[in-house]
């Protein structure tokens, strides 16, 4: 992916993070799945390592786009560097 593309993925994984309706539905899931195991007894041991891994997908979906939105900071602030400032996408 070239640096363009970077960029702009960075900002759309940007946009959606800053996005309140997005993190207002992150927040409900994660609320439901902590209540959830909160309320599983201990012989639905099954159930909790399900809510486990949903809880871990939903954390994985927000490390991914941190990430990308990482990357998007480092090609931007290199770009700048490298005296290129209109193609750094005002990431930083």
């Amino acid at each position: 992916m070239d640096d363009r593309a970077e960029l702009n993925r960075a900002s759309q994984a940007r946009d959606l993070l800053e996005n309140p309706l997005l993190q207002e539905a992150l927040a409900a899931i994660e609320q439901e799945i902590l209540d959830k195991w909160k309320k599983s007894s201990e012989s639905q041991s099954e159930d909790r390592e399900s809510l486990y891994l949903l809880l871990r997908s939903k954390q994985r979906f927000e490390s991914i786009l941190k990430q990308w939105i990482s990357s998007g900071k480092l090609i931007s602030l290199s770009q700048t560097k490298a005296g290129n400032p209109r193609r750094a996408g005002g990431l930083l």
